[in-house]
């Protein structure tokens, strides 16, 4: 199914149709024929917002992706019919932070595999206060603090100089692509330049076994 977050990281709010109710260990959510929520997963947090059904409004707590469905969860019992129109509106700010979070990890993995071709990203994580890239190859730098700094302050030299981000899906497979960086597969929300990420901040690389830790975050 082609929802509506998919198209446009930007898109706050939209009018669809309920598919079902039900109810997941006690937790009621609800399942609807299009949704502006991004569900966990891929490394980035669910949007949160509210759901306006005839007069009340509820909030969403979270977005979950369950099987083919994408449940979204309220703290209370809902009584209504499939089909009935609702409106679904997202906590906009959450989901800018929530894709510049994304989008700088993925341009970060850009730049440090230029400057640094052995070091292979194996994971990404994008949640506010907690973000962080995992290496599984990598060269330990002698000096580590100067190396953050050095790769923060060429990160960041990018991004100044902007570049598109480009998200597309053809045959049921969803790519973004960042400038002329080689296109991959993604299923989250990014910003449409890299000037909307802001700066980036290396907060730390921690070498632990065979696992390097980068953590970043983004300025305000």
């Amino acid at each position: 199914m082609n929802y509506s977050y998919l198209n446009n990281s930007n898109l706050d709010a939209l009018v669809t149709n309920i598919v079902s109710v039900s109810e997941d260990e006690g937790d009621t959510y609800l399942v609807f024929e299009d949704t502006v929520f991004h569900p966990k997963g891929g490394g980035q947090l669910s949007d949160v917002g509210y759901v306006e059904i005839g007069n009340r409004r509820f909030e969403v707590s979270k977005a979950l992706s369950i099987g083919s469905e994408i449940r979204h969860y309220v703290p209370e019992k809902i009584q209504c019919r499939s089909e009935h129109s609702v409106v679904l509106t997202i906590d906009l700010e959450s989901r800018r932070i929530n894709s510049r979070l994304h989008s700088a990890g993925h341009l970060l993995d850009y730049v440090l595999t230029e400057m640094e071709p052995e070091w292979k990203c194996i994971k990404g994580h994008h949640y506010p206060g907690e973000a962080y890239l995992e290496f599984n190859e990598y060269m330990e730098p002698s000096d580590k603090d100067s190396w953050c700094q050095l790769v923060q302050s060429r990160v960041n030299e990018v991004i100044k100089e902007g570049m598109e981000v480009k998200v597309w899906e053809e045959s049921g497979y969803r790519s973004v692509q960042f400038g002329e960086y080689q296109a991959e597969g993604c299923g989250g929300t990014h910003v449409k330049n890299i000037k909307e990420i802001g700066e980036i901040i290396i907060k730390k690389v921690k070498i632990k076994k065979d696992r390097a830790k980068l953590s970043y975050n983004v300025g305000c």
